[in-house]
């Protein structure tokens, strides 16, 4: 198992090499590893959204990221939700909705 993992992190690696912005399907790929790397569960059949964002900060310049959510088939919210930076390729942010407890109504 560990060398399976050690062969795709060399793929991952040199499938990025030259590539001036991540891909839609590599911000997936990114964000299906971190969820592996994190240890965390995700169920054999999941759903993937991913939308694009652009990042304004006042004193720098905007760059673009990738959202992917990771859920589960009829379900609204996501179980993971990653933000990945298109031109680095990196993991931005990493939320976990599942640790997350839905309020409850005031009778």
């Amino acid at each position: 198992m560990r060398c399976l993992s050690f062969f795709a992190a060399i793929i991952t690696a040199l499938s990025s090499v030259g590539c001036a912005t991540t891909t839609r399907e590599r911000a997936v790929s990114i964000a299906l590893e971190e969820v592996a790397h994190r240890k965390l569960p995700l169920p054999e059949i999941y759903t993937v959204h991913v939308g694009e964002l652009i990042a304004a900060v006042e004193l720098s310049p905007s760059y673009k990221l990738w959202r992917v959510d990771l859920g589960v088939p009829g379900r609204k919210e996501p179980l993971y939700r990653l933000t990945i930076h298109q031109s680095k390729g990196t993991v931005s942010d990493f939320t976990d909705y599942r640790a997350q407890e839905k309020p409850k109504s005031a009778l």
